[in-house]
């Protein structure tokens, strides 16, 4: 995930992660990253002051679209 100022100037990438050799994305998985971004965003608040909302890209594999995923974007108000 990377982070861009105001003036769109890119301030550099702030977390990611990679999966285990053989491991899957899955709901779970995806859910608990996101959880893991979210943590990492409240630390770096200071930083983030000027921002107004979390933009999260991703795609429409299987991980991102159930209802699952859609409930924690919306937990983490996002």
């Amino acid at each position: 995930m990377s982070i861009v100022e105001g003036n769109g100037l890119i301030l550099g990438v702030i977390y990611f992660e990679l999966l285990c050799i053989n491991e899957t994305i899955t709901t779970d998985v995806y859910s608990q990253q996101l959880q893991r971004l979210n943590e990492v965003l409240l630390q770096m608040r200071e930083t983030l002051a000027n921002q107004k909302q979390v933009i999260l890209h991703h795609d429409n594999s299987r991980p991102h679209v159930p209802k699952l995923t859609q409930q924690k974007i919306e937990e983490l108000v996002w």
